[in-house]
C-alpha cells in the first residue's frame, strides 16, 4: 500500500520534483582542481571492484580505519528488485591521490565492513491515513549516511582524518551561516570536494579532484525553495528539519562548459580542435559522482570541519549548477554521536544493514527453517560475508554507477 501510493503521490502531487531515490539526483561544477592532495588528504574515492575499480562516490577518512560516505552509495537494488547492501569484498577506496587514475596500489584499500545507518530510507516512507491524507514518516534519502572500515590503517604521516562537526559545532555553524544568507549577495562560506561531473549536464567527469565554494542556504529557505506548493514534503520535512542541510550556487559563472561543439574533421579526417561553448545562467555546485563526499565550513575558531555529506538535488534542468535550485546534504552534526559509537569497536558483522532491509528479510524468512534453505533466517543473515556476485547483480551495480555518472 505504501509503495503503490508513493508512486501515485510522486506522479500527481510532486510534478516539480520526485521523492524516489532513483529520481533524486545524487549529484563539482564550477570548481577548481586540487593538485596538492596533502591539503585534502582525508578525501577518498569509493570504487566498485567488479567494475575495474571504477569511481562510484566520494568519502571522507574520519579515523585510522574508518571513512564516512552516503548510504545510497552502498545500498542498491538486488536482482530481485529489493534493496541490498553491497558486500564489502566488492568495494575498495582510493586515498592519497588527487587523480582518479590509480598509479600506485598503495593508494588502494579494501573494505572490511559496511555499516549503514539504521534509519536510512532511500525512497522515503509514506502512508495514507483514514482520512485519505498522506503521512510522511521519513523523507527521501532519510539518514543518508554510512560508514566504511578498511583492512589496514591509513598512514598517519600522509593521511589526516577530517574533523566532523559535533552537534554543538553544527548548531553554531548553522546559526552563523544562516545569518549570512542574502539571496542577492551570496557569501561563499562552504566548500565541497569530489570527482563528480564538472558540467551542468552531468556528463563530463574530471580526472583531478575538484573543489568548489558554495553558499550555505538556511534550512527554512531550502524548505521554501524545494517544497513550496507541494502537498507532500518529500525531501525537506519542515523549516526545522535537522537531518539535512542545503547549499546553493553563490554566483553566475561564465566559465562553465555547457555544450561541447559538434566534432569537425579536417580534410585528412583528423578532428579539428575547437573552443568549448560557455553559456547559460549556471553556477558552482556539487554534481553526480560527488555523492558521499564532504561539505565543509569553518567553525567559530576558523577551523574547517565537515558539516555535510553530499546526498542529492532536485530533478530539473540543468542537472547541476542551478542558481535557484539548492542541493541537499546529510547533516553531520545530527549523526555525530552515532558515528562515534559505531567506530569505537569493530562491528560483529561485515555488513550492518538499515532497518528497512532487515525488516524486509524478516518478513521473508522462516525462523523454524534450518540448513542452507533460502528461508533460513540465520543463513540469510550470514550469507553476505562471502561468495560471489551473479551476472544479474553485477549488471545492477553497473546500472547504478552509470545512473550516477550519466543520467
Amino acid at each position: 500500500m505504501k509503495k503503490a501510493f508513493l508512486a501515485l503521490a510522486t506522479a500527481m502531487c510532486l510534478p516539480a520534483m520526485a521523492v524516489n531515490a532513483s529520481n533524486i539526483t545524487p549529484y563539482v561544477v564550477g570548481g577548481d582542481p586540487v593538485t596538492d592532495i596533502s591539503t585534502q588528504s582525508w578525501m577518498a574515492s569509493l570504487r566498485i571492484v567488479s567494475m575495474d575499480n571504477a569511481h562510484n562516490c566520494g568519502a571522507s577518512v574520519i579515523a585510522d580505519n574508518w571513512l564516512v560516505t552516503a548510504a545510497h552509495c552502498v545500498v542498491t537494488p538486488g536482482s530481485n528488485g529489493k534493496y541490498m547492501v553491497i558486500p564489502p569484498q566488492h568495494l575498495n577506496v582510493a586515498v592519497g591521490s588527487a587523480t582518479i587514475d590509480l598509479s600506485d596500489v598503495a593508494h588502494l584499500y579494501s573494505v572490511s565492513h559496511v555499516v549503514v545507518h539504521p534509519d536510512y530510507m532511500p525512497d522515503g516512507d509514506f502512508e495514507q491515513d483514514y482520512n485519505g491524507d498522506i503521512i510522511v514518516n521519513k523523507t527521501g534519502l532519510y539518514s543518508d549516511i554510512a560508514l566504511l572500515r578498511v583492512h589496514r590503517s591509513f598512514p598517519a604521516d600522509s593521511v589526516t582524518p577530517i574533523t566532523l562537526a559535533s552537534p554543538e559545532i553544527a548548531n553554531e555553524i548553522d546559526t552563523r551561516l544562516a545569518a549570512e544568507w542574502d539571496a542577492a549577495n551570496r557569501v561563499k562560506n562552504t566548500s565541497v570536494s569530489g570527482w563528480g561531473a564538472v558540467d551542468p549536464g552531468a556528463s563530463e567527469a574530471p580526472n583531478t579532484l575538484q573543489q568548489a565554494e558554495l553558499t550555505f542556504l538556511p534550512i527554512a529557505d531550502c524548505f521554501q525553495l524545494i517544497e513550496q506548493g507541494n502537498s507532500i514534503h518529500g525531501i525537506i520535512e519542515s523549516p526545522f528539519d535537522l537531518t539535512k542541510i542545503c547549499s546553493i550556487s553563490p554566483e553566475i559563472r561564465d566559465d562553465i562548459t555547457i555544450v561541447e561543439p559538434d566534432p569537425e574533421l579536417d580534410e585528412d579526417g583528423n578532428p579539428v580542435e575547437q573552443d568549448p561553448v560557455y553559456t547559460g545562467d549556471y553556477g558552482a555546485d556539487s554534481c553526480k559522482g560527488d555523492s558521499g563526499g564532504p561539505l565543509r565550513a569553518q567553525d567559530a575558531n576558523g577551523n574547517w570541519v565537515q558539516i555535510g555529506i553530499v546526498s542529492g538535488g532536485v530533478v530539473g534542468t540543468p542537472t547541476c549548477g542551478s542558481v535557484s535550485r539548492p542541493s541537499f546534504y546529510t547533516r553531520v552534526g545530527t549523526y555525530y554521536d552515532w558515528v562515534q559509537k559505531s567506530i569505537a569497536n569493530v562491528p560483529g558483522s561485515a555488513v550492518v544493514e538499515p532497518d528497512f532491509i532487515a525488516d524486509d528479510r524478516t518478513d521473508m524468512c522462516n525462523p523454524n527453517s534450518s540448513g542452507v534453505s533460502h528461508t533460513n533466517c540465520d543463513f540469510r543473515e550470514n550469507s553476505s560475508s562471502g561468495g560471489t556476485i551473479g551476472a544479474g547483480l553485477l549488471s545492477l551495480f553497473a546500472l547504478g554507477w552509470l545512473r550516477r555518472k550519466q543520467k
